[in-house]
């Protein structure tokens, strides 16, 4: 099963899906003046450069330069016009299943410029080839669910980053049930591991995006909230210090007063303190 857009912009990808992999790899190639059509009837293609050139989408043509994406869907032919023979990250890929029609959906672009994340994409692309020649060459089905797990993250990636959003406001939602999550549970936190959970990614590729979005760790964003949540209990309301504290998840007082101080500038006393004059 597959899923592909009725533009020649980008391909539907439904959210929840994992991609199965048919091929991935390294490869070489010389093609000049678009001499040689490629056209998969069965899967998409996931291209990463690693050279100067020309490739023909079906209609469209685009210059390609390292650390370029392009994503072919099922049944579109394309065609190269390398500047010089070099290699290429490729990947074919399919739906691992059929998606829920009511499940949000990712719209991955077919032409994706590359640049600054370059180093990140082509790492996540190599484990996904070492995960997979894994899964092969022993039989172990984790590697193959880590080596698709590892190309999602790539269509995820190329996806926020072009679109700045994942439809229907699905990363915005998630984002949102993050914030809110911790929110609540500021005395026991969601940990990286719950928190990538909810978002449906990776652990590391959780951190990046959080501190994209926020401009700080998790670990970060969480202290700030304890501390805003520990200024308003000790300015709205006579709790003692110690219980500010402890509701806001340090039981140690010391350490209370260690996090408050580096934050505000001052101790939970002397800020309540202040807040009579």
């Amino acid at each position: 099963m597959w899923y592909k857009s009725n533009t020649d912009k980008n391909i539907i990808w439904p959210f929840d899906l994992f991609p199965e992999i048919k091929v991935i790899g390294r490869y070489y190639l010389a093609d000049r003046k678009f001499s040689i059509n490629y056209c998969s009837q069965d899967a998409h293609a996931l291209h990463i450069y690693l050279y100067h050139g020309h490739i023909k989408i079906g209609r469209r043509e685009f210059t390609i330069c390292p650390g370029d994406i392009t994503v072919t869907p099922v049944g579109i032919s394309s065609s190269y016009d390398v500047t010089e023979p070099g290699y290429h990250y490729c990947a074919h890929f399919f739906a691992d299943r059929i998606a829920d029609n009511t499940a949000p959906v990712i719209n991955v672009p077919i032409f994706y410029k590359g640049g600054k994340d370059f180093s990140l994409l082509t790492g996540i692309f190599t484990q996904a080839i070492r995960f997979y020649e894994l899964a092969k060459s022993e039989a172990r089905p984790e590697a193959e669910a880590a080596a698709a797990s590892a190309l999602r993250q790539i269509l995820l990636h190329i996806a926020i980053l072009e679109n700045d959003k994942v439809e229907p406001g699905y990363m915005d939602q998630r984002f949102k049930a993050l914030e809110d999550m911790v929110e609540a549970r500021l005395d026991n936190p969601p940990g990286i591991e719950e928190a990538a959970r909810l978002l449906g990614v990776s652990q590391n590729y959780l951190a990046k995006m959080f501190k994209a979005r926020y401009g700080m760790t998790i670990s970060r964003f969480i202290t700030c909230r304890r501390i805003e949540k520990a200024k308003y209990l000790l300015k709205h309301t006579d709790i003692s210090i110690k219980q500010a504290g402890a509701m806001t998840g340090y039981n140690d007082p010391q350490h209370f007063n260690k996090k408050f101080r580096r934050l505000t500038g001052m101790s939970p006393t002397s800020y309540r303190s202040g807040l009579d004059q």
